[in-house]
């Protein structure tokens, strides 16, 4: 008959890999909300809001306002934000075109 104290070291024993494999999803999940704090940071400037322009021949377009009209694109299809993996976006300026590519499947494309 093992005493009582071998009996809880036992125990503890086999409780902590899963003590260790909670706290490394902890760690990994806190890991990635400081990436994405650090990015929204890194888009700012002393506090001063950056804005990315688009200038070909008689055309200026705001970044902003392409991925705008490329999400509004997508709420006119059915797509909740919440559906959108991945986005990629591709800019003809000769043709006033922002074709995108959404979760890998689905293209469209939008005027500027």
């Amino acid at each position: 008959m093992a005493s009582p104290y071998l009996e809880g070291v036992k125990r503890l024993r086999l409780l902590r890999p899963r003590q260790s494999e909670k706290q490394s999803r902890i760690a990994a999940k806190t890991a990635q909300n400081v990436g994405r704090n650090l990015a929204g940071q890194a888009m700012q400037c002393g506090g001063e809001e950056r804005i990315f322009f688009l200038q070909y021949g008689d055309c200026e377009v705001r970044m902003s306002d392409i991925e705008t009209r490329v999400y509004e694109d997508l709420q006119k299809k059915g797509y909740a934000q919440t559906e959108i993996r991945s986005l990629q976006v591709y800019l003809k300026p000769e043709e006033k075109v922002a074709y995108y590519v959404v979760n890998q499947k689905e293209t469209g494309k939008v005027g500027f």
